[in-house]
């Protein structure tokens, strides 16, 4: 946060989160937007997909698209496609701090880096009290 980054999501309870193997258990894309259809909806709603075909069908219902493991080209081709639509658009997977700036320039949202996270090393703190 002191660099400018922010969470848009603050824990799995702040939004429908729906990744590829929700998807592939409830058998595929249609599958999945004709469940989340039946739903009463008070939540935001953010679906993984990997690639264009998939992101057409998730703008049915998602309120954000997360677009998993794609090329900045890709995603680039994808948001020119549905950016006139009110979706939020976010890049994850695999970017890290050498990668970052392409995947923003892609015209996407949120770039996520999970390396800041889940790579990141402790520091060893102590208190003393003499």
């Amino acid at each position: 946060m002191i660099a400018g980054g922010l969470p848009h999501r603050y824990d799995l309870s702040s939004m429908i989160l729906v990744k590829d193997n929700h998807i592939r258990l409830l058998g595929g894309m249609e599958k999945t937007i004709k469940a989340l259809k039946k739903q009463k909806r008070e939540k935001l709603v953010e679906i993984e997909v990997t690639d264009e075909k998939e992101a057409v069908q998730a703008a049915e219902i998602a309120d954000i698209i997360m677009f998993d493991n794609m090329k900045p080209e890709a995603i680039r081709k994808a948001v020119k496609r549905l950016g006139g639509k009110n979706i939020i658009f976010e890049a994850s997977g695999g970017i890290n701090e050498k990668t970052v700036k392409r995947y923003a320039k892609t015209g996407v949202n949120f770039v996520s880096i999970g390396s800041l996270t889940n790579s990141a090393k402790a520091l060893d703190i102590s208190l003393e009290i003499l």
